[in-house]
């Protein structure tokens, strides 16, 4: 695991996306969430690595009021929430995610292989739910029996699998040799993973 994770992470900073930086229409992004590493890496990630310039916001600054105060005023009360050119919202975190990966060219041009790299993102979100509350929000007991099943049973079977897609293809990420978006969200899970130890 140690192996698959160094070597993922040495190739995911090596992008060569200069000339599309140079190239993309740039628009005022704003993604508006809270202080934890949950639902905003992977976008943030591209963002980053792409150099295109946006804002992350705590939700309480950008609304300028507590977030239990507005929530019922947001698009189904639920964050993360990206606002593009201070007009458009774009909420739900995997649609955020392929909005940037097309902003930062991170998504594959033929079909069959965008829907490829999708599989392999959503495969990637399915982690979310068992690994993200257990290090971000659960303390105690409900920690420690989360942390355990993570450990004995989620991760190796996920390990596994990821295992099996990235020897499918000649390269060091998913679908060979520059990483799409769905390489920032496997990579997002991993380093999440490695905090439980």
């Amino acid at each position: 695991f140690t192996r698959f994770f160094y070597k993922y992470f040495c190739h995911l900073i090596n992008l060569n996306l200069i000339l599309y930086r140079l190239l993309i229409n740039m628009k005022k992004l704003q993604l508006i969430y809270f202080n934890l590493r949950a639902l905003c890496e992977a976008p943030r990630m591209m963002l980053h690595q792409s150099n295109i310039s946006y804002t992350y916001e705590m939700a309480w600054n950008y609304f300028k009021k507590p977030w239990t105060e507005v929530k019922q005023e947001v698009i189904f009360h639920r964050l993360p929430l990206l606002m593009v050119d201070e007009k458009i919202e774009i909420w739900q975190s995997n649609t955020i995610s392929r909005y940037i990966a097309k902003l930062t060219n991170n998504i594959p041009k033929d079909d069959v292989m965008a829907a490829y790299a999708d599989s392999i993102y959503e495969s990637a979100h399915d982690l979310f739910l068992p690994l993200n509350p257990t290090i971000n929000i659960y303390t105690g007991d409900k920690h420690i029996n989360n942390k355990k099943n993570l450990i004995e049973d989620i991760l190796p079977r996920a390990f596994i699998n990821f295992n099996k897609l990235i020897d499918k293809f000649e390269g060091n990420f998913f679908l060979g040799e520059r990483a799409y978006y769905c390489d920032y969200n496997v990579f997002h899970h991993l380093s999440l993973a490695l905090l439980i130890d």
